[in-house]
Protein backbone atom coordinates (compact mmCIF):
# COMPACT_ATOMS: atom_id res chain seq x y z
CA UNK A 1 0.00 0.00 0.00
CA UNK A 2 3.18 2.35 1.10
CA UNK A 3 5.14 1.24 -1.98
CA UNK A 4 8.58 0.74 -1.41
CA UNK A 5 11.17 -1.47 -3.65
CA UNK A 6 13.12 -4.46 -2.33
CA UNK A 7 15.17 -4.96 -0.30
CA UNK A 8 12.73 -3.40 2.00
CA UNK A 9 13.81 -1.30 4.97
CA UNK A 10 11.55 -0.79 8.14
CA UNK A 11 13.52 2.20 8.45
CA UNK A 12 11.80 3.89 5.57
CA UNK A 13 8.57 3.62 6.83
CA UNK A 14 8.41 6.08 9.50
CA UNK A 15 5.94 9.07 9.26
CA UNK A 16 7.36 11.82 7.12
CA UNK A 17 10.71 9.70 6.56
CA UNK A 18 12.47 10.99 3.49
CA UNK A 19 11.37 8.14 1.30
CA UNK A 20 7.79 10.13 1.92
CA UNK A 21 6.29 6.28 1.62
CA UNK A 22 4.14 7.08 5.48
CA UNK A 23 2.47 10.72 4.99
CA UNK A 24 1.84 12.56 8.06
CA UNK A 25 -2.06 12.68 7.76
CA UNK A 26 -5.07 11.41 10.23
CA UNK A 27 -4.99 7.90 8.60
CA UNK A 28 -1.41 7.49 9.62
CA UNK A 29 -1.76 8.90 13.58
CA UNK A 30 -0.69 5.29 14.49
CA UNK A 31 2.57 5.41 12.84
CA UNK A 32 5.24 7.18 14.76
CA UNK A 33 8.05 9.90 13.05
CA UNK A 34 11.42 8.70 13.83
CA UNK A 35 12.56 11.22 16.46
CA UNK A 36 10.45 12.67 18.86
CA UNK A 37 9.94 16.39 20.18
CA UNK A 38 11.57 15.65 23.23
CA UNK A 39 14.89 14.04 20.70
CA UNK A 40 13.52 10.31 21.21
CA UNK A 41 14.18 7.57 18.88
CA UNK A 42 10.71 6.36 18.50
CA UNK A 43 10.21 2.32 17.74
CA UNK A 44 8.50 0.87 14.51
CA UNK A 45 6.84 -2.00 14.88
CA UNK A 46 3.94 -3.87 12.36
CA UNK A 47 1.22 -3.81 14.29
CA UNK A 48 1.81 0.27 13.96
CA UNK A 49 0.11 -0.09 10.74
CA UNK A 50 -2.83 -2.10 11.60
CA UNK A 51 -5.85 -0.06 10.20
CA UNK A 52 -4.02 2.58 8.89
CA UNK A 53 -4.38 3.74 5.41
CA UNK A 54 -1.85 5.64 2.81
CA UNK A 55 -2.74 9.62 2.29
CA UNK A 56 -1.38 11.58 -0.11
CA UNK A 57 -1.82 15.34 1.58
CA UNK A 58 -1.13 18.61 0.27
CA UNK A 59 -0.50 21.59 2.31
CA UNK A 60 -1.71 24.92 1.33
CA UNK A 61 0.08 27.19 3.53
CA UNK A 62 -0.03 30.54 1.13
CA UNK A 63 -2.80 32.40 -0.51
CA UNK A 64 -3.12 30.89 -4.62
CA UNK A 65 -5.59 31.68 -6.83
CA UNK A 66 -7.80 29.33 -9.41
CA UNK A 67 -6.58 26.16 -7.75
CA UNK A 68 -6.68 22.59 -9.16
CA UNK A 69 -5.99 20.52 -6.49
CA UNK A 70 -5.23 17.41 -9.12
CA UNK A 71 -3.35 19.43 -11.25
CA UNK A 72 -1.12 20.56 -7.77
CA UNK A 73 -1.12 16.45 -6.92
CA UNK A 74 0.20 15.12 -10.18
CA UNK A 75 2.53 17.63 -10.07
CA UNK A 76 3.74 16.39 -6.64
CA UNK A 77 3.01 12.62 -6.96
CA UNK A 78 3.24 10.32 -9.34
CA UNK A 79 -0.57 9.86 -10.52
CA UNK A 80 -2.16 6.63 -9.80
CA UNK A 81 -5.03 4.32 -12.02
CA UNK A 82 -6.47 2.91 -9.27
CA UNK A 83 -8.44 5.11 -6.47
CA UNK A 84 -6.79 5.80 -3.14
CA UNK A 85 -7.13 8.79 -0.21
CA UNK A 86 -6.31 12.36 -0.82
CA UNK A 87 -6.26 15.19 1.44
CA UNK A 88 -6.18 18.87 1.25
CA UNK A 89 -4.95 20.83 4.06
CA UNK A 90 -5.61 24.37 3.72
CA UNK A 91 -4.01 26.65 6.06
CA UNK A 92 -5.56 29.24 8.08
CA UNK A 93 -3.32 31.72 6.64
CA UNK A 94 -4.22 31.07 3.08
CA UNK A 95 -6.93 32.48 0.63
CA UNK A 96 -7.79 30.74 -2.15
CA UNK A 97 -9.63 32.72 -4.97
CA UNK A 98 -11.31 32.71 -8.25
CA UNK A 99 -10.34 35.47 -10.30
CA UNK A 100 -12.72 34.63 -12.90
CA UNK A 101 -17.08 33.36 -12.67
CA UNK A 102 -15.80 30.94 -15.28
CA UNK A 103 -13.89 28.86 -12.91
CA UNK A 104 -14.26 27.72 -9.22
CA UNK A 105 -11.30 29.01 -6.62
CA UNK A 106 -10.85 25.25 -5.78
CA UNK A 107 -11.03 22.64 -8.59
CA UNK A 108 -11.15 19.10 -7.14
CA UNK A 109 -10.25 17.89 -10.68
CA UNK A 110 -9.52 14.69 -12.62
CA UNK A 111 -9.12 11.96 -9.59
CA UNK A 112 -9.95 8.64 -10.61
CA UNK A 113 -13.71 7.65 -9.50
CA UNK A 114 -14.06 5.75 -6.43
CA UNK A 115 -10.79 8.33 -4.77
CA UNK A 116 -11.33 9.73 -1.36
CA UNK A 117 -11.26 13.31 -1.25
CA UNK A 118 -10.84 14.92 2.06
CA UNK A 119 -11.00 18.81 2.12
CA UNK A 120 -9.90 20.19 5.17
CA UNK A 121 -10.31 23.96 5.31
CA UNK A 122 -8.81 26.65 7.69
CA UNK A 123 -8.50 29.48 5.23
CA UNK A 124 -10.59 31.50 3.12
CA UNK A 125 -12.26 30.24 0.12
CA UNK A 126 -13.68 32.65 -2.71
CA UNK A 127 -16.07 32.87 -5.70
CA UNK A 128 -15.18 35.65 -8.12
CA UNK A 129 -18.06 38.18 -7.88
CA UNK A 130 -20.49 38.59 -10.82
CA UNK A 131 -19.88 41.89 -12.82
CA UNK A 132 -22.30 44.61 -12.91
CA UNK A 133 -24.89 44.82 -15.85
CA UNK A 134 -23.86 48.01 -18.35
CA UNK A 135 -27.16 47.37 -20.96
CA UNK A 136 -31.02 46.69 -19.86
CA UNK A 137 -30.98 43.92 -22.08
CA UNK A 138 -27.85 42.10 -20.60
CA UNK A 139 -29.17 40.53 -16.39
CA UNK A 140 -25.82 41.38 -14.21
CA UNK A 141 -23.26 38.61 -14.31
CA UNK A 142 -23.61 35.96 -12.30
CA UNK A 143 -21.23 35.26 -9.09
CA UNK A 144 -18.26 32.36 -9.40
CA UNK A 145 -17.97 29.16 -7.70
CA UNK A 146 -16.00 28.75 -4.44
CA UNK A 147 -15.18 25.10 -4.59
CA UNK A 148 -15.98 22.81 -7.81
CA UNK A 149 -16.22 18.77 -6.81
CA UNK A 150 -17.98 17.95 -9.90
CA UNK A 151 -16.29 15.31 -10.54
CA UNK A 152 -18.14 12.07 -10.83
CA UNK A 153 -17.64 8.85 -8.85
CA UNK A 154 -15.30 10.67 -6.31
CA UNK A 155 -16.49 10.23 -2.32
CA UNK A 156 -16.37 14.26 -0.89
CA UNK A 157 -15.71 15.31 2.53
CA UNK A 158 -15.40 18.69 3.71
CA UNK A 159 -14.58 19.90 7.17
CA UNK A 160 -14.81 23.79 6.87
CA UNK A 161 -13.39 26.01 9.88
CA UNK A 162 -12.40 28.78 7.89
CA UNK A 163 -14.90 30.72 5.14
CA UNK A 164 -16.29 28.89 2.15
CA UNK A 165 -18.20 32.02 -0.14
CA UNK A 166 -19.54 31.91 -3.41
CA UNK A 167 -19.11 35.18 -5.19
CA UNK A 168 -22.23 37.56 -5.30
CA UNK A 169 -24.04 38.56 -8.35
CA UNK A 170 -23.74 41.55 -10.38
CA UNK A 171 -26.40 44.52 -10.05
CA UNK A 172 -28.84 45.24 -12.96
CA UNK A 173 -28.57 48.42 -14.88
CA UNK A 174 -30.96 51.79 -14.36
CA UNK A 175 -33.56 52.21 -17.02
CA UNK A 176 -32.62 56.18 -18.91
CA UNK A 177 -34.77 58.76 -18.10
CA UNK A 178 -37.13 60.36 -20.58
CA UNK A 179 -36.38 63.50 -23.15
CA UNK A 180 -37.97 66.73 -22.71
CA UNK A 181 -41.12 67.59 -25.01
CA UNK A 182 -40.17 70.18 -27.54
CA UNK A 183 -41.11 73.72 -26.91
CA UNK A 184 -44.31 74.83 -28.90
CA UNK A 185 -43.88 77.22 -32.05
CA UNK A 186 -44.51 80.57 -32.31
CA UNK A 187 -44.80 83.42 -34.54
CA UNK A 188 -43.05 86.55 -36.09
CA UNK A 189 -44.75 89.27 -38.12
CA UNK A 190 -42.85 92.15 -40.26
CA UNK A 191 -43.38 94.59 -42.81
CA UNK A 192 -42.93 93.80 -46.19
CA UNK A 193 -41.60 95.62 -49.37
CA UNK A 194 -43.65 97.85 -51.11
CA UNK A 195 -46.84 96.57 -53.26
CA UNK A 196 -47.89 99.05 -56.84
CA UNK A 197 -51.28 98.49 -56.82
CA UNK A 198 -54.31 100.57 -58.40
CA UNK A 199 -57.75 100.57 -57.34
CA UNK A 200 -61.47 101.91 -58.76
CA UNK A 201 -63.81 103.40 -56.46
CA UNK A 202 -67.83 103.80 -57.99
CA UNK A 203 -69.29 105.16 -54.66
CA UNK A 204 -68.41 107.69 -52.11
CA UNK A 205 -68.80 107.83 -48.34
CA UNK A 206 -68.51 110.61 -45.91
CA UNK A 207 -64.84 110.18 -46.08
CA UNK A 208 -64.35 110.78 -49.86
CA UNK A 209 -64.72 114.28 -51.99
CA UNK A 210 -64.76 115.10 -55.15
CA UNK A 211 -63.80 119.29 -55.85
CA UNK A 212 -61.78 120.76 -58.86
CA UNK A 213 -58.68 121.61 -59.86
CA UNK A 214 -58.89 123.61 -62.86
CA UNK A 215 -60.64 121.23 -65.80
CA UNK A 216 -59.50 118.38 -63.65
CA UNK A 217 -61.44 116.13 -61.14
CA UNK A 218 -59.91 115.71 -57.82
CA UNK A 219 -60.30 113.15 -55.20
CA UNK A 220 -59.81 113.96 -51.61
CA UNK A 221 -59.69 111.52 -49.18
CA UNK A 222 -60.09 112.32 -44.95
CA UNK A 223 -59.14 116.03 -46.85
CA UNK A 224 -55.57 114.56 -48.60
CA UNK A 225 -55.35 114.60 -52.36
CA UNK A 226 -55.21 110.83 -53.53
CA UNK A 227 -55.28 112.11 -57.55
CA UNK A 228 -56.88 113.67 -59.95
CA UNK A 229 -57.98 113.03 -63.61
CA UNK A 230 -60.53 113.06 -66.11
CA UNK A 231 -62.19 116.11 -67.23
CA UNK A 232 -64.73 118.66 -65.09
CA UNK A 233 -67.26 120.01 -67.34
CA UNK A 234 -69.11 122.84 -66.07
CA UNK A 235 -73.04 122.23 -66.01
CA UNK A 236 -72.66 118.87 -67.51
CA UNK A 237 -72.88 117.23 -63.36
CA UNK A 238 -74.97 118.32 -60.90
CA UNK A 239 -73.22 119.38 -57.65
CA UNK A 240 -74.45 120.38 -54.37
CA UNK A 241 -73.57 123.56 -52.23
CA UNK A 242 -70.37 123.50 -50.61
CA UNK A 243 -69.89 121.87 -47.39
CA UNK A 244 -67.93 122.93 -44.62
CA UNK A 245 -65.40 124.45 -47.03
CA UNK A 246 -64.61 121.55 -48.37
CA UNK A 247 -65.10 121.24 -52.31
CA UNK A 248 -68.70 119.54 -53.50
CA UNK A 249 -70.12 116.57 -52.31
CA UNK A 250 -71.15 113.92 -54.47
CA UNK A 251 -75.06 113.05 -53.74
CA UNK A 252 -77.40 111.85 -56.75
CA UNK A 253 -74.86 110.89 -59.74
CA UNK A 254 -72.22 107.82 -60.06
CA UNK A 255 -69.12 108.58 -60.71
CA UNK A 256 -66.07 106.02 -61.22
CA UNK A 257 -62.66 106.93 -60.22
CA UNK A 258 -59.47 105.07 -60.68
CA UNK A 259 -56.32 105.82 -58.59
CA UNK A 260 -52.76 104.44 -57.98
CA UNK A 261 -51.62 103.54 -54.63
CA UNK A 262 -48.45 101.74 -53.15
CA UNK A 263 -49.26 99.69 -49.68
CA UNK A 264 -46.70 97.88 -47.63
CA UNK A 265 -48.28 94.29 -46.37
CA UNK A 266 -48.41 92.36 -43.00
CA UNK A 267 -46.19 89.04 -43.61
CA UNK A 268 -45.55 86.09 -40.95
CA UNK A 269 -43.02 83.39 -40.43
CA UNK A 270 -42.72 80.56 -37.90
CA UNK A 271 -40.62 80.25 -34.52
CA UNK A 272 -39.68 77.15 -33.33
CA UNK A 273 -40.02 76.02 -29.85
CA UNK A 274 -36.83 75.27 -27.96
CA UNK A 275 -35.80 71.49 -28.11
CA UNK A 276 -36.29 68.87 -25.19
CA UNK A 277 -33.63 68.65 -22.82
CA UNK A 278 -31.80 64.59 -23.44
CA UNK A 279 -32.34 61.78 -21.13
CA UNK A 280 -30.63 61.26 -18.09
CA UNK A 281 -28.39 57.88 -18.83
CA UNK A 282 -29.46 54.71 -16.04
CA UNK A 283 -26.68 53.65 -13.43
CA UNK A 284 -24.43 50.80 -14.11
CA UNK A 285 -25.31 47.68 -11.94
CA UNK A 286 -22.41 47.52 -9.23
CA UNK A 287 -20.01 44.42 -9.26
CA UNK A 288 -21.06 41.33 -6.82
CA UNK A 289 -19.22 40.41 -3.68
CA UNK A 290 -16.23 38.35 -4.32
CA UNK A 291 -12.26 37.42 -4.71
CA UNK A 292 -11.36 40.43 -6.29
CA UNK A 293 -13.77 42.95 -4.47
CA UNK A 294 -13.88 41.90 -0.90
CA UNK A 295 -14.45 45.40 0.59
CA UNK A 296 -15.46 48.05 -1.86
CA UNK A 297 -19.35 49.11 -1.85
CA UNK A 298 -22.14 47.26 -3.35
CA UNK A 299 -24.14 50.01 -3.98
CA UNK A 300 -25.22 50.44 -7.94
CA UNK A 301 -24.57 53.40 -9.86
CA UNK A 302 -26.52 56.65 -9.57
CA UNK A 303 -28.72 57.84 -13.54
CA UNK A 304 -27.24 60.67 -15.15
CA UNK A 305 -28.87 63.66 -15.06
CA UNK A 306 -31.11 64.91 -17.75
CA UNK A 307 -30.63 67.52 -19.93
CA UNK A 308 -31.88 71.27 -20.02
CA UNK A 309 -34.94 72.12 -22.54
CA UNK A 310 -33.80 74.62 -25.04
CA UNK A 311 -34.98 78.04 -25.20
CA UNK A 312 -37.89 79.23 -28.03
CA UNK A 313 -37.16 81.55 -30.86
CA UNK A 314 -39.45 84.10 -29.50
CA UNK A 315 -42.43 85.78 -31.55
CA UNK A 316 -44.10 89.41 -31.57
CA UNK A 317 -47.26 87.54 -32.05
CA UNK A 318 -47.12 84.19 -30.61
CA UNK A 319 -43.89 83.62 -28.68
CA UNK A 320 -42.24 79.99 -29.22
CA UNK A 321 -41.78 77.91 -25.62
CA UNK A 322 -38.93 76.48 -23.98
CA UNK A 323 -38.41 73.07 -24.49
CA UNK A 324 -38.78 70.93 -20.66
CA UNK A 325 -36.07 69.40 -19.44
CA UNK A 326 -35.30 65.57 -19.92
CA UNK A 327 -35.74 63.17 -16.34
CA UNK A 328 -32.89 61.72 -14.79
CA UNK A 329 -32.11 57.96 -15.77
CA UNK A 330 -32.80 55.52 -12.70
CA UNK A 331 -29.95 54.07 -10.02
CA UNK A 332 -28.35 50.57 -11.13
CA UNK A 333 -29.07 47.95 -8.94
CA UNK A 334 -26.63 46.80 -5.74
CA UNK A 335 -24.49 43.69 -6.20
CA UNK A 336 -24.88 40.82 -4.39
CA UNK A 337 -23.26 40.09 -0.73
CA UNK A 338 -21.20 37.02 -0.59
CA UNK A 339 -23.11 33.91 -2.08
CA UNK A 340 -25.91 36.08 -2.56
CA UNK A 341 -28.24 37.14 -5.51
CA UNK A 342 -27.32 41.24 -7.44
CA UNK A 343 -30.09 42.95 -7.30
CA UNK A 344 -32.06 44.38 -10.68
CA UNK A 345 -31.57 48.11 -11.69
CA UNK A 346 -34.53 50.44 -10.61
CA UNK A 347 -37.61 51.22 -13.31
CA UNK A 348 -39.73 49.20 -15.69
CA UNK A 349 -37.73 47.25 -18.46
CA UNK A 350 -34.60 47.63 -16.01
CA UNK A 351 -32.29 44.42 -15.94
CA UNK A 352 -32.27 41.95 -13.55
CA UNK A 353 -29.60 40.79 -11.27
CA UNK A 354 -26.87 38.11 -11.50
CA UNK A 355 -27.20 35.15 -9.84
CA UNK A 356 -25.54 34.30 -7.22
CA UNK A 357 -21.98 32.13 -7.10
CA UNK A 358 -22.08 28.45 -5.18
CA UNK A 359 -20.07 27.50 -2.12
CA UNK A 360 -19.96 24.01 -3.40
CA UNK A 361 -20.70 22.86 -6.98
CA UNK A 362 -21.21 19.50 -6.38
CA UNK A 363 -22.93 18.68 -9.24
CA UNK A 364 -24.74 15.22 -9.15
CA UNK A 365 -22.22 13.99 -6.13
CA UNK A 366 -23.48 13.20 -2.88
CA UNK A 367 -20.46 15.11 -0.28
CA UNK A 368 -20.41 15.32 3.35
CA UNK A 369 -20.02 18.12 4.67
CA UNK A 370 -18.66 19.32 7.99
CA UNK A 371 -18.96 22.59 9.22
CA UNK A 372 -17.40 23.60 12.48
CA UNK A 373 -18.10 26.38 15.07
CA UNK A 374 -15.73 28.55 13.59
CA UNK A 375 -17.03 27.51 9.96
CA UNK A 376 -19.04 29.70 7.45
CA UNK A 377 -20.37 29.08 4.44
CA UNK A 378 -21.89 31.38 2.01
CA UNK A 379 -24.11 30.24 -1.07
CA UNK A 380 -25.28 26.97 -1.73
CA UNK A 381 -23.63 23.10 -0.96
Amino acid sequence: MYGGTKPYKLSEYYKGATSGFVPDAPSTANIPVRTNAAGETQTLKISRFYGSAKEYVINVTSSTTNYNWYTAFSTTFTPLSSPYIARLVIGSGATIGATSTSTAALTVGGFPSGTYTFIDNNGKIYGAQGAGSTSIAVAGGAGGDAINTNTAGLVVRITNAGSIFGGGGGGGKGIDGTKGNNGTNGTQSYQGLGQFASSTEYNFDSTYWLTRNGGLVRILWNGSSVGEGGAYTAGSEQWSNTVSGRGFSYTDRKYSVTYSYTYYPTLYYTTYGGAGGTAGVGGNGASGRGHNNSTAALTGNAGGAGGLGQPGEGGNVTAATSGSDGTSGQKGGDGGDWGAAGNAGTGSGASAGGAAGRAINKGSLTITLSNTDTGSLKGAA
